[in-house]
């Protein structure tokens, strides 16, 4: 009997499958053209106006006249602004996960390394849903930071010097038998990628699915907001973490730690 003959179609069955996997690398055989536009980053939650402003009181109850009404001025000025912005979330915001809406998480992911690709104005316009017969504003942590922050700016708090976002820098995946590192969760499926196209093409830009295959990264854990009140930054987190998440170890988030300059310029 010839052993090697018999083990011959077993080999190339291995060698098959092990061709197979590594074709369906993201990063193989994808075509991305280097000088294709990139898109221009900035912050996502230092772009609303005014009008964004009377927006948010109109559609979802944002307590404008007493935000209108604080002045700041000092540490006791700025608590107010951010118990009352906190306030509204509390009761206007809604807290859910991709069980319920399939694309809660894509501002963070898109915003993560792409800074801007969804900011703040426009989250505030597409993801509304009814719950307790109210309109609310949907979301994760991300976007309860980011929608404070925002709201925080525009009524005169400085980015960095009086409010900041930060974040437990853990990933969900870390906990996972299968984890294979930090950030191991990454791609994206077919329908996150349609979306994400459609704010491409409303920016003129283009890149491959295989490309964002390759660029979308797990994000961190969880993410607050926090203002410099009396000496010390304080957590206004309208999430209501447990004590877990409270006494997590956080650190600065800039807006563009996560940006790939592949698909963006900073």
């Amino acid at each position: 009997m010839n052993r090697s003959n018999n083990r011959r179609p077993a080999f190339v069955l291995v060698c098959t499958i092990l061709a197979l996997l590594i074709s369906c690398r993201p990063d193989n055989g994808c075509r991305i053209d280097e000088n294709a536009p990139k898109f221009p980053a900035f912050s996502p939650y230092a772009s609303i106006t005014d009008d964004d402003i009377q927006y948010l009181a109109d559609t979802y109850g944002l307590p404008k006249s007493d935000l209108d009404a604080i002045t700041i001025s000092d540490d006791a000025s700025k608590q107010t602004l951010g118990n009352t912005i906190k306030g509204w979330q509390e009761q206007r915001m809604k807290l859910t996960d991709p069980n319920t809406q399939t694309d809660v998480s894509y501002p963070m992911r898109w915003n993560y390394i792409m800074p801007g690709m969804y900011p703040v104005d426009e989250m505030i316009r597409d993801r509304s849903m009814t719950d307790e017969s109210m309109y609310k504003l949907y979301g994760v942590c991300w976007d309860y930071a980011a929608v404070f922050c925002a709201i925080a700016i525009q009524y005169g708090l400085e980015e960095g010097t009086d409010i900041r976002i930060t974040a437990w820098k853990k990933y969900m995946s870390d906990e996972m038998s299968f984890d294979q590192g930090p950030g191991a969760d990454y791609g994206m499926s077919p329908a996150e990628y349609a979306a994400l196209s459609t704010k491409l093409e409303a920016n003129n830009l283009y890149f491959p699915d295989c490309q964002m295959q390759a660029a979308a990264v797990e994000t961190y854990i969880h993410y607050r907001p926090e203002i410099y009140l009396f000496g010390a930054w304080v957590s206004f987190d309208a999430t209501n973490p447990n004590e877990e998440y409270q006494n997590a170890p956080y650190s600065v988030v800039y807006y563009d730690d996560g940006a790939n300059l592949a698909l963006c310029s900073l």
